[in-house]
């Protein structure tokens, strides 16, 4: 048996038809919005405990794939809120010598929630993951920038060396969740 969100469904009564008549051996089942095909046997078969229908179910390595993604979702979109809510703290850790700290917040915040929101549409996923990616790429001199010079931002000095690393973790994140698939190769 599997589960399907598409095609026509078939009342008890027309599976057991279609059954009777041998025309087909194969029933569909409506429950709510869900269809279940049935595989029938044939009046002759013999049924046993191991011909009992099956359901497929999501795999765990599918559900934790889909928790992993919402979590990097809102991990993403709170980030990005954060350099609205408090710009001060964002621009002060833009390194020397970049230009326009403030109009560099503005855009790497709206890239973190576009980035967040993007991992939750099938369609825009991997695009999604490669902006994030490279956000993650761009925004490592800041992250090395706090680490060197940590006076003045109420940060512990270890803290912010343990960040350098973690951000490779987050790039590895996305990846897991937004471009390669559960066979390692690279997917949707």
């Amino acid at each position: 048996m599997y589960v399907s969100r598409v095609g026509p469904a078939l009342t008890k009564n027309a599976a057991e038809k279609f059954h009777a008549s041998n025309c087909s051996r194969r029933a569909l089942y409506r429950i709510g919005m869900i269809d279940l095909r049935l595989k029938i046997p044939a009046m002759s078969d013999q049924i046993t405990i191991g011909d009992m229908p099956q359901i497929k179910t999501a795999s765990a390595g599918h559900s934790g794939r889909i928790g992993l993604r919402w979590a990097a979702a809102g991990f993403f979109l709170l980030a990005g809120l954060n350099h609205f809510l408090i710009p001060g703290f964002y621009q002060q850790i833009v390194p020397p010598g970049f230009p326009s700290p403030k109009m560099l917040v503005i855009i790497s915040g709206l890239a973190e929630m576009a980035g967040g929101l993007g991992l939750l549409i099938r369609p825009v996923r991997r695009l999604a993951g490669w902006g994030l990616i490279l956000l993650l790429i761009a925004m490592f001199p800041a992250n090395i920038y706090m680490a060197v010079y940590p006076e003045g931002f109420g940060i512990l000095p270890w803290f912010l060396w343990l960040r350098l690393p973690a951000q490779g973790l987050f790039a590895a994140w996305v990846w897991i969740v937004a471009i390669s698939d559960e066979s390692g190769r690279e997917g949707r």
